[in-house]
C-alpha cells in the first residue's frame, strides 16, 4: 500500500520551474493563461508535473533541418 499523502506528487510552481530550468514567472503566467493545468487549494496553487509536461509537449514543434 502506498503510505504517500494524496498530494505528495503535486509541486509549488517555484519547485516545478526550478526542476525544469525555467523561470517562475513564465511558469506562473502558463498557469494564468492556462497553458499548465494546476489547482488551487485554499490560497496555494500546485502543479501536476505529469500533467504540465503533457500539456507543453503539445507546443514542441521538430527541427528543421536547413540544406
Amino acid at each position: 500500500m502506498n503510505d504517500a499523502p494524496p498530494f505528495a506528487r503535486y509541486l509549488r510552481p517555484e519547485t516545478y520551474a526550478e526542476s525544469r530550468g525555467f523561470s517562475v514567472h513564465t511558469v506562473r503566467y502558463w498557469i494564468r493563461i492556462r497553458v499548465i493545468p494546476s489547482l488551487k487549494i485554499g490560497r496555494m496553487v500546485v502543479v501536476d508535473p505529469a500533467k504540465a509536461d503533457a500539456a507543453l509537449a503539445r507546443f514542441e514543434r521538430k527541427a528543421v533541418a536547413i540544406k
